[in-house]
C-alpha cells in the first residue's frame, strides 16, 4: 500500500456548483464534529509511519494493533473502552481491498472506529496515477507505470484533474444511432446505413476491442460484436429483441481508437493513454486509472459476524468496473455490479461524514445479513451505477440472509449511473425495516429509490421500509424510461412513503406509448401492495405524480401532485381487488384528464380530493366523481428548488410548506435547498433523428 500527501478530492469542473458547495459544507461540518474526544484506546496511523507518535505505517499494521487491543480487552487485561484508529492526512493507495473480518470488529462496550484526523484529507484510493508524457497537437499522452498492465479489450475508466473522461465513442457524447427494423433476434442489431459504413471501416484491432452500448427501456447492455453483412451480431444476446419497447431504440459504439475525436475523450493502447483535453482544463494534468474493484470489504460469517466497526471523515475514491469480458446484460438495477464498499454478515457498521466518488459501480452496498447499521451524512457521487445498495440480488436462500434495519439518512447522493444507467441511486432489494430519510438525491439516470426486485412478482418481498422526508431532483434526466423518483416492486407490507419532495422526473420520451413518457413521481409497479404514501409533493414529471401498475391495499393521502405531462394518477392494469384508497389529495394537472387507466369504483375509492389549476373547470375527473372537487387555485413553480407556491383559494399550501421545511438533509446541508435547482440541467438525451417508421 503506497502512501502520499495530497490535497482532498477536487470536484470536476463539469459538476454543478451546488455539488461543490455540498462537499465544502460536508467537510466543514465533519471537521467541527472531529473535535469531540472520548476516553478510548488509540492507534495512530500515519503515512509511512511519519510522526513521533505513529503506531502503524498502513492499515494492515493498524489492524494488527487493533487485534492486540481487542485480545487484551476480551482477556480482561485492559479495561473495556472504545478503540479509535486516528488516520493521518494522506492518500493511501491500495494494492488490494482492505478486508475487515470478525477479528476487526468490537463490541457495544468497545467499538472500533477509524477516524480521519482531518476530515476530507484522508483518501483511500483504488487508482493508479499516470505520468503525463507528451502533447502532440491537441492530444495529450500519459504512460502507464511499469507495474501496471491494463486489458484494453474491455472498457476502462480515466479521470483527469478529478473529472471523469469519456471513453472514445461514436457518435460522440450527447448523440446516438438508432436501431433499424428488420430483426427479431436478441443477438442481432440492424444499424442504419451511415452507422454500418462506419462500423465496416474499423480496423482489425478496433473490431477486437469495440463495445456496443445498447439502451433498453429501463436499463442497458454492453456487447462485443461482429459485423455480418448489414447486421451487427452481438457476442452475447440482449435480454430483449430489438425495438421491443418502441420504435426509437438507441445505441453507440465505444472503446475504439477511430472514435477519438472530441474534447474530453480518451483511449488506451499498449502502455499509453491518449486524451483530448477539454476547454476548461488548465495547468498540469493529473490522471488516475482505477484498478481495484472495491476498496473495503467487511466480511463476517453466519456464526461469527463483524460488529461495531465504523469509518468517519474519509474519502473513498477510484474503483474499477470491468463487466464480464466486456459483455454485460442488465435485467434491472445493475444488480450484478458491485460496490466500492461492501459488507456481508455484519451488524452495527457505520459510515459517517465520508465521501465516495469516482467509482465504477455502486458506492456502498450492505449485502447479505447486515443489520442495525448506519450510512449517515455522506456524499456519494460520480458512480458507475447507483450510490447506496441494500441486500443481495434476488431472493435470499433463507431469512437469516435478509439485510434489515439499515438507516440511510442525511446523505447527498448525486451524479449516478455514469456507466450502468440502470442503477438506481438507492437500490433496496429483498430487505426489511430500513429507514431512508432526509437525503438529497439528484441528477440520476434511473430511479431515485427502487425497492423490491422479485421476478416474477407475487408475495411479500420487502416490508416496513420507511422512505420519508427526502428531496428528489432531476430524476432520470431523460436517459431511460419506465422509472420514477420512488419505485416499488411486489409486496411491500407496512411500507410508508411520506413527506418527500420530488421535482423533475424525466424519461426518454421517444419509444411511444407508456414507454414514451415513463417517469413518474411515485410508481407502485407490479404487485405492489400495502404501501401508504402520505403528504408527498410531486412537481413536474413526464407521466404524473402517482402511478400504479397493479396491486392491492395501497393508500395515497394528502399528497400534492402537479405538472405531470400525462395524467397525475394512473392505474395501468386491474388484476382484481382494490388497488388503492385515494383521499384528500390536491392535483394541479396539465392534462385534461388527471385520472386514467383502470380506475373504477371496484379498483379504487376516492374521497375529499381537490383538482385545481387554471383549467380545472374543464377537466374530466373521470371515476373520481364526487370524490373530487374542482378549485380555482393555481400552483406556481420558480427557479429555486423551494419555489413552489399555491395562489388563490384552495388546498395544498400547508402540505407544501411542511414538506419543504423538513425534507432533505438537516443542519448546515439544509442550505443546499436554496441552491440546487438554479442550475437546472437539460435532459441527457438530446433530440435524435426521427424515429424509425
Amino acid at each position: 500500500m503506497a502512501v502520499s500527501m495530497v490535497p482532498q478530492c477536487a470536484v470536476a469542473k463539469s459538476d454543478p456548483a451546488w455539488l461543490t458547495q455540498a462537499i465544502d459544507i460536508h467537510w466543514g461540518r465533519a471537521r467541527e464534529r472531529a473535535g469531540a474526544t472520548q476516553d478510548s484506546w488509540t492507534v495512530a496511523l500515519a503515512p509511512n509511519g511519519v510522526g513521533p507518535s505513529a503506531d502503524a505505517h498502513n492499515f494492515v499494521e493498524a489492524q494488527a494493533r487493533v487485534h492486540a487491543l481487542l485480545a487484551d480487552i476480551r482477556a480482561g487485561k485492559k479495561p473495556a473502552k472504545p478503540i479509535v484508529v486516528h488516520v493521518a492526512t494522506g492518500t493511501y493507495t491500495l494494492s488490494k481491498p482492505l478486508l475487515f473480518g470478525p477479528d476487526d470488529g468490537g463490541d457495544a462496550k468497545f467499538p472500533v472506529s477509524y477516524v480521519a484526523d482531518d476530515p476530507g484529507h484522508v483518501t483511500i484510493s483504488g487508482g493508479v496515477a499516470l505520468a503525463a508524457s507528451g502533447m502532440a497537437g491537441r492530444r495529450m499522452t500519459f504512460d502507464l507505470p511499469a507495474s501496471l498492465t491494463v486489458d484494453w479489450s474491455v472498457p476502462q475508466q480515466l479521470f483527469v484533474n478529478g473529472q471523469r473522461a469519456v471513453l472514445a465513442r461514436q457518435p460522440n457524447e450527447g448523440a446516438t444511432w438508432l436501431v433499424q427494423p428488420g430483426s427479431k433476434d436478441k443477438g442481432t442489431v440492424i444499424p442504419d446505413a451511415k452507422a454500418l459504413q462506419w462500423l465496416q471501416g474499423l480496423s482489425a484491432d478496433d473490431r477486437a476491442r469495440a463495445e456496443l452500448f445498447l439502451y433498453q427501456s429501463w436499463t442497458s447492455s454492453l456487447h462485443h460484436f461482429t459485423v455480418n453483412g448489414n447486421a451487427v451480431q452481438l457476442a452475447v444476446p440482449a435480454k430483449w429483441a430489438p425495438l421491443a419497447f418502441g420504435n426509437s431504440q438507441r445505441f453507440f459504439v465505444e472503446n475504439v481508437t477511430a472514435a477519438l475525436d472530441a474534447p474530453g475523450e480518451w483511449i488506451g493502447t499498449g502502455r499509453q493513454v491518449t486524451y483530448i483535453p477539454s476547454g476548461d482544463q488548465a495547468g498540469s494534468p493529473a490522471a488516475q486509472i482505477p484498478v481495484l474493484p472495491r476498496l473495503i470489504q467487511i466480511k463476517g460469517t453466519a456464526t461469527n459476524p463483524v460488529g461495531y466497526l465504523s469509518f468517519t471523515g474519509m474519502q473513498f475514491l477510484y474503483t474499477a468496473s470491468t463487466p464480464n469480458a466486456g459483455n454485460f446484460v442488465d435485467l434491472q438495477g445493475a444488480s450484478a455490479i458491485g460496490a466500492a464498499i461492501e459488507a456481508d454478515f455484519a451488524h452495527d457498521i457505520a459510515f459517517r461524514n465520508c465521501l465516495i466518488a469516482h467509482v465504477g459501480g455502486y458506492g456502498i452496498w450492505m449485502r447479505a445479513s447486515v443489520s442495525d447499521s448506519l450510512i449517515d451524512d455522506n456524499v456519494v457521487y460520480d458512480t458507475g451505477a447507483g450510490a447506496v445498495r441494500l441486500s443481495i440480488g434476488g431472493q435470499p436462500g433463507s431469512d437469516a440472509l435478509i439485510t434489515h434495519n439499515i438507516t440511510v439518512t442525511n446523505n447527498v447522493l448525486a451524479e449516478t449511473g455514469k456507466i450502468f444507467p440502470g442503477g438506481p441511486a438507492i437500490f433496496v432489494g429483498w430487505s426489511n425495516d430500513n429507514r431512508l430519510e432526509n437525503n438529497l438525491v439528484a441528477n440520476t439516470t434511473n430511479d431515485g429509490v427502487s425497492i423490491g426486485g422479485k421476478w416474477p412478482v407475487g408475495g411479500p418481498v420487502s416490508a416496513r421500509n420507511h422512505i420519508n422526508r427526502n428531496i428528489f431532483f432531476n430524476i432520470g434526466q431523460g436517459m431511460l424510461s419506465d422509472i420514477a423518483a420512488i419505485y416499488t416492486l411486489s409486496g411491500m407490507t407496512g411500507t410508508e412513503i411520506n413527506e418527500n419532495f420530488i421535482r423533475e422526473a424525466r424519461s426518454y420520451t421517444k419509444y411511444g406509448g407508456w414507454f414514451g413518457a415513463g417517469a413518474a413521481g411515485i410508481y407502485l409497479d407490479e404487485g405492489t401492495s400495502g404501501v401508504t404514501a402520505r403528504n408527498n409533493v410531486v412537481v413536474n414529471t413526464d407521466s404524473g405524480g402517482f402511478h400504479i401498475n397493479y396491486g392491492r391495499d395501497n393508500v395515497a393521502e394528502g399528497n400534492v401532485l402537479a405538472g405531470g405531462e400525462q395524467a397525475e394518477v394512473t392505474l395501468l392494469h386491474d388484476r382484481g381487488g382494490k388497488a388503492m384508497d385515494f383521499r384528500r389529495n390536491t392535483l394541479f394537472p396539465i392534462s385534461s384528464k388527471p385520472f386514467q387507466g383502470a380506475l373504477t369504483n371496484a379498483t379504487s375509492s376516492f374521497e375529499g380530493n381537490a383538482v385545481a389549476g387554471a383549467g380545472s373547470a374543464g377537466q374530466d375527473v373521470g371515476t373520481c366523481g364526487r370524490g373530487c372537487a374542482k378549485q380555482n387555485a393555481q400552483l406556481s413553480v420558480g427557479p429555486g428548488l423551494l419555489d413552489v407556491h399555491v395562489s388563490g383559494a384552495g388546498t395544498g399550501q400547508q402540505t407544501i410548506d411542511r414538506v419543504l421545511a423538513n425534507a432533505g438533509p438537516h443542519g448546515d446541508m439544509a442550505a443546499l435547498r436554496d441552491v440546487v435547482i438554479t442550475e437546472r440541467r437539460p435532459k441527457l438525451s438530446p433530440p435524435n433523428p426521427a424515429p424509425n417508421p
